[in-house]
């Protein structure tokens, strides 16, 4: 399976650690990690072992967001499923198409999901089918 973006994914400006924690999520002794060290870790070889159980919720989407954005490209897909990935992937929206964070956060978890769900199928030799019943 081959994933191509028809437009690549900008990287603007992160709104990362918005709440201003001070504090690791599960350890209170270390500062929270600043996004310059997330991204390294999104981006490094080891990522596939790192959980990122010291950030909150929205940082961790985000940190999900960095992994997918670049890796995702090598699936195939309709348009369709592609401006949803590019859209639940993106770390910012239009000032003309406003999305309040809880729902931002809620985009990206799905499109991470399915990024996660696209890999596992890359992985497989065999076609995989999904069946939807006819009264839907």
């Amino acid at each position: 399976m081959h994933f191509r973006l028809s437009s690549p994914i900008s990287h603007p400006i992160v709104p990362f650690n918005v709440n201003g924690c001070k504090l690791r999520r599960g350890d209170r002794y270390l500062p929270y990690p600043l996004l310059a060290e997330v991204s390294g870790r999104a981006q490094s070889k080891a990522v596939r072992h790192d959980r990122f159980k010291d950030l909150y919720l929205r940082d961790f989407v985000h940190a999900g967001k960095m992994i997918w954005r670049d890796r995702y490209r090598n699936v195939e897909s309709t348009h369709f499923q592609e401006e949803m990935m590019a859209r639940g992937l993106a770390i910012e929206h239009l000032e003309v198409d406003p999305v309040p964070e809880v729902a931002d956060t809620c985009l990206g978890f799905t499109a991470v999901a399915m990024a996660e769900v696209f890999s596992e199928l890359e992985n497989r030799d065999e076609e995989v089918g999904i069946w939807i019943p006819s009264s839907l």
